[in-house]
């Protein structure tokens, strides 16, 4: 058996480096997947405890509408959607005054007797 040196040569520090380099990677790699197991683990258990308490979850994040800030309009475009509105208003106050009404009758009817 040939006796080992006690000096190591480049390549041997090179190759023991590559080793460790690896070991590392490989542990980061089961750090990585611990870490994901265990917040999919944290939110199925979440979601049992708010059906358990009988909680909605979160709403789901919704877009912003409407046009961007500072956009300009043409002033057909802008008398287009005062229209628009006035109409929309008109209809609602419609609507508001036919609900009064239809709750008002509803108590006139013939009394039992």
């Amino acid at each position: 058996m040939p006796k080992k040196s006690k000096t190591m040569t480049p390549e041997d520090i090179g190759a023991a480096l590559g080793r460790l380099a690896n070991r590392i990677d490989e542990w980061k790699k089961q750090r990585e997947a611990l870490l994901a197991e265990g917040e999919r683990l944290v939110a199925v258990a979440m979601s049992y405890v708010q059906e358990l308490r009988g909680e909605v979850g979160p709403a789901p994040a919704r877009r912003r509408g409407g046009r961007p800030k500072g956009m300009k309009l043409s002033e057909e475009t802008r008398a287009k959607l005062r229209a628009a509105w006035k109409r929309r208003k008109a209809r609602m106050a419609a609507a508001k005054t036919a609900a009064g009404k239809a709750a008002k009758t509803v108590g006139k009817g013939k009394k039992a007797g």
